[in-house]
């Protein structure tokens, strides 16, 4: 029902402050049922029913301007040779392959139909094995085979029961593993007199079967307003949108009005009840609205009853300002607010540049430098954006770990960056175990004037008592052809976000889905497609031994940095260049995490020496050249 709703319902909404933020809430908004939609009933689709969503217009303003200024600052490395290893900020690259996630399966995600405006890729997987991979403007359902199930178009979900469908776009799906069943969230309209927020909820944990479908009003305010750009998230209890409403006729630069977010009691849908919801809104900062903010999604195995979200100053040229939202109840208690904390990260982020491909003139669009993907797991919450990085003048990632988010929170973050690759669009899923408690996988795209589009991920582990730690970058699929689709211009949207989830009952098995420049044909001039990946991080733990020597040269002494997920003990020897040995040092009590060894040399004569590293009965884990001062 409309928000007369906040008109009718005022006296429900009130004004909280909290460390200098505002907000206002509507409480027990209800949604009737839209109606019961039977996948199985319904043939796989082989055609679109309607053209294809052109997308909004990208209007000059100050946005604009930013990527102007940073795509000034770009300049060519065709010539270069391109490095095998990219830089991560304050952390540091392991000498070994241990802890480089596995890919063991992969396949094309779009078997039917035709790729999206852009593709946004989501995905969930049940522990049952059940895929459901969305895109503009589609629903697959997949077996972990890469066999497909069903191929739907979401406007032909809802063609019988809502009216003027011209736009169905910016699907998010997520299996809920408290109740083996899956949540499909996706836009209809774009404008005040044809905005809905389309909610499913499945009966079971089949896919394939029947779903509870309802559409929240995408214009609660009665205003010259609908709603974009939905994020999603969800606890035991309720499920969390995001979304960005903007005003008619305007592009989602310009005609950004405020965030929102709507806290949805879980159990109704899966009833197939008036679906109860809270509408928090009116969300402020010194009397201005936050723009675009990110729900966090906690951990299976934390008890979490509320969420945190999270915001950034997106169309900043240069920033560290985080925003942290958090919800502190249930919808089921009635007493859910919204708090606020304000911090700064140790890095700064801002405006990526557009991305480049293998041809001139053909540049991809990165968008803002909003945060697209979090995770809360023990008191900290992982999550990443895509950033502009300072030293290689490239779109990349800024992922950073935020410790204590509820009281005092810190912030540390890291570039993954390469100095001749753009990267764009990340997501991020917690891969913690009790042995790499802060584990995580990274999905992201990435192209460059030698590399089509494709998508890649990256492992990361930290410890209480760890720095930063992360793998090579793995590419899971690599571009065939440009992405020029359907974009007059030279700069073609690239598809704004990824998706990526662990499998619940696979402890280190995560699933991924990124899009990839695809050929038509023989033509490079090609389009966009989807990609689906699965990846072991959980090799050996991945984190048996990693090291870092350091400095190099060195005088006398030298330190390593070891980080270990054993106790196994370790010989450290110094060898000449032909073999000799100069030194030998035993360790029996390495600790679990990070530990700083210090290695005296006794007096060489200064040049090249060789450290080596043997693990327990004698497993050789380094061999590595070091430069040593008399």
């Amino acid at each position: 029902m409309k928000l007369v709703c906040l008109i009718s319902l005022f006296f429900l909404s009130f004004v909280i402050q909290a460390q200098e933020a505002e907000y206002k809430i509507a409480r027990d908004v209800k949604t009737p049922l839209l109606m019961k939609f039977d996948f199985s009933k319904v043939e796989n689709e082989t055609v679109w029913l309607d053209p294809r969503p052109t997308p909004l217009p990208v209007h000059h303003d100050k946005f604009s301007e930013a990527k102007v200024t940073r795509n000034a600052e770009r300049f060519g490395k065709k010539d270069q040779l391109f490095k095998a290893t990219p830089y991560f900020g304050n952390g540091y690259i392991s000498t070994s392959e241990s802890i480089k996630p596995e890919v063991s399966d992969t396949f094309n995600g779009l078997t039917i139909g035709t790729a999206g405006v852009p593709n946004d890729n989501n995905m969930a997987i049940s522990n049952g094995g059940k895929i459901v991979s969305v895109i503009n403007s589609s629903v697959s359902m997949i077996n972990e085979d890469g066999s497909l199930i069903k191929y739907y178009t979401l406007r032909s979900i809802v063609a019988g029961v809502l009216p003027n469908l011209d736009r169905t776009y910016d699907p998010k799906v997520l299996y809920d593993p408290y109740t083996d069943r899956f949540i499909l969230v996706f836009l209809q309209g774009s404008t005040s007199n044809d905005t809905r927020i389309i909610v499913g909820f499945s009966e079971t944990n089949d896919p394939n079967r029947a779903w509870n479908f309802y559409a929240i009003d995408g214009n609660p305010f009665l205003g010259k307003t609908w709603s974009d750009y939905p994020i999603i998230a969800h606890t035991k209890e309720d499920l969390f949108i995001t979304v960005n409403i903007i005003k008619d006729n305007e592009s989602w630069q310009e005609g950004f009005t405020q965030s929102v977010i709507w806290q949805v009691s879980k159990e109704s849908g899966y009833a197939g009840d008036s679906l109860n919801k809270n509408l928090f809104y009116d969300i402020k900062f010194k009397d201005q609205p936050i723009w675009s903010i990110c729900p966090v999604q906690p951990n299976f195995q934390d008890k979490e009853r509320g969420l945190f979200l999270l915001s950034v100053r997106p169309s900043a040229l240069e920033n560290d300002t985080l925003f942290i939202h958090r919800i502190t109840n249930t919808f089921s208690s009635g007493k859910a607010a919204l708090s606020l904390n304000i911090a700064k990260a140790d890095k700064k982020y801002g405006v990526p540049p557009s991305a480049y491909q293998p041809a001139a003139g053909f540049r991809l669009q990165t968008n803002d430098t909003r945060v697209l993907s979090g995770f809360l797991h023990k008191n900290h919450i992982q999550y990443v954006q895509t950033s502009y990085i300072p030293s290689s003048k490239t779109s990349g990632i800024f992922h950073a770990i935020i410790s204590n988010p509820a009281s005092k929170p810190v912030i540390t973050a890291n570039y993954i960056l390469h100095d001749s690759i753009d990267y764009a669009y990340p997501s991020i899923a917690s891969t913690a175990d009790q042995s790499t408690d802060f584990a995580s996988l990274i999905t992201f795209s990435h192209s460059s004037e030698v590399f089509y589009p494709g998508t890649s991920v990256v492992f990361h582990n930290s410890g209480l008592k760890m720095s930063s730690l992360y793998s090579p970058v793995v590419s899971i699929k690599d571009g065939e052809a440009l992405i020029n689709t359907f974009v007059e211009d030279s700069i073609e949207r690239w598809g704004d976000y990824t998706g990526i989830q662990a499998k619940y009952n696979e402890p280190g098995i995560v699933w991924l889905s990124g899009s990839y420049g695809k050929l038509k044909g023989k033509i490079q001039n090609g389009t966009n497609s989807v990609w689906i990946g699965k990846v072991n991080t959980q090799k050996d733990l991945l984190l048996e031994q990693s090291y870092q020597i350091y400095p190099n040269p060195a005088f006398g002494l030298i330190k390593i940095k070891v980080m270990t997920a054993d106790t196994k003990p370790l010989t450290i020897t110094c060898f000449d260049l032909l073999g000799q040995k100069i030194m030998e040092q035993k360790l029996e009590n390495l600790e679990v995490g990070k530990n700083i060894i210090n290695v005296a040399i006794p007096s060489v004569s200064s040049g090249f020496y060789i450290i080596q590293i043997l693990l327990g009965s004698g497993r050789k884990i380094l061999s590595e050249k070091i430069y040593l001062n008399e």
